[in-house]
């Protein structure tokens, strides 16, 4: 079970934010946080979905923890993009949504890892 705390996000231009207080989140009853200052474009989807699939979507929570799990392999790549996939049904993204996302970062993410 994944649960996230508030994500507060100063915009940094360029389709980049920068996270302003730390986000909390919990993992299987672990707690953790991404750092305040740390640097994310969201969810990496290309400009052409973005009627469909905006970058600030309901699952941005989600795609902030991915971003910083995949900066320097903080968990193995698939353990990350399960955290994505879990993380975005937690926050209450339609089902293809996720099914979407999550085959997009199994394919296309692995020049974005480590």
């Amino acid at each position: 079970m994944i649960k996230f705390g508030q994500a507060i996000l100063e915009w940094q231009g360029s389709y980049q934010w920068r996270i302003y207080k730390p986000m909390p989140y919990e993992i299987d009853g672990v707690a953790a946080s991404v750092p305040a200052g740390f640097e994310t474009n969201l969810a990496s989807i290309p400009r052409i979905f973005w009627n469909i699939l905006p970058p600030t979507g309901k699952y941005a929570k989600a795609a902030i923890l991915h971003d910083w799990l995949y900066t320097g392999g903080k968990l193995p790549r698939e353990q990350c993009d399960v955290v994505l996939r879990e993380g975005m049904k937690a926050l209450g993204v339609e089902t293809w949504k996720r099914h979407v996302m999550y085959y997009s970062v199994r394919l296309f993410g692995k020049s974005h890892y480590g």
